[in-house]
């Protein structure tokens, strides 16, 4: 959602969290598929 009051920054910070939520579901999905830690904290992931 944008709002029209927001300033650009708050509204960068909005799509940044957005990107961080998507990024650490992702990284749920793999990690609950190959049985590892999120890559975030994983170099590489174990299969």
């Amino acid at each position: 959602m944008r709002f029209g009051q927001s300033s650009p920054s708050m509204t960068l910070q909005r799509e940044q969290d957005s990107q961080t939520a998507q990024a650490s579901e992702d990284e749920c999905r793999a990690a609950a598929e190959f049985g590892t830690r999120p890559l975030s904290t994983t170099p590489a992931p174990r299969l």
